[in-house]
């Protein structure tokens, strides 16, 4: 029984409570072929090279970029062995620096395929 001045419950029959969850599974590490780090980014390229190392152990190649945004990418040695340095270098600059702020660092998932032909 309430008594004057004591505060009620919410009436619960008028009440809904609703949960949403969403999961996927973590990819571990979380970057797969690249990173591309801006240059007033909060992580370094030595510190992501650090953390990359640690987590995996795949090797990451830093190539440097001369630019106001993107200042190195990370990637992994077996892409470089499928695609060109300065190929990456290039693709980045045009399709993924108008997307990218200087101070972000974005993860790089790249398909690639390659096909080869010979004739006998």
């Amino acid at each position: 029984m309430r008594t004057a001045g004591s505060k009620s419950a919410p009436d619960s029959a008028h009440r809904a409570q609703f949960v949403r969850l969403r999961f996927k599974t973590l990819e571990i590490p979380p970057i797969r072929d690249g990173v591309a780090v801006g240059r007033k980014a909060a992580l370094t390229a030595e510190t992501m090279a650090k953390i990359l190392d640690l987590v995996t152990s795949d090797r990451f190649q830093p190539l440097p970029i001369e630019d106001d945004t993107v200042g190195v990418l990370l990637v992994r040695d077996a892409v470089l062995r499928k695609l060109d340095a300065e190929a990456i270098r290039r693709f980045v600059l045009e399709k993924i620096k108008p997307c990218m702020a200087e101070d972000e660092v974005l993860a790089l998932h790249l398909d690639i395929e390659i096909v080869l032909e010979q004739v006998f």
